[in-house]
């Protein structure tokens, strides 16, 4: 059985290229404006969350008042609050965890 021995030899010349762009990406360029931080890609998320909420509770008091609502619309509204606030509590949930492993590393 013969084996194509190029692909093995281009494989660390790939992994070499590959790190060095992704060093690259990495550095700070202080002529380019850098993206939203952590705490402004949260808030926002949060207030999707949140607009998401006040929706489904707007629907469900339009369809207990017997305001013509399509039943369909709701239950897909209510879906996507209890989806969206699932989300945002294991991501909760994972930054408290990061922080914990953060506070036990020894100085």
């Amino acid at each position: 059985m013969l084996i194509d021995t190029s692909l093995i030899n281009q494989a660390p010349h790939a992994v070499t290229s590959a790190a060095g762009t992704a060093r690259e990406a990495l550095k700070l360029n202080p002529d380019r404006e850098s993206g939203p931080g952590f705490g402004d890609v949260l808030s926002g998320f949060m207030g999707k969350v949140n607009n998401s909420q006040n929706q489904a509770d707007q629907m469900v008091e339009s369809l207990a008042l017997g305001e013509p609502v399509d039943v369909h619309q709701v239950m897909i509204a209510l879906g996507e609050a209890s989806n969206s606030l699932q989300l945002t509590m294991q991501v909760r949930n994972k930054v408290l965890e990061a922080y914990q492993e953060l506070m036990k590393t020894p100085l």
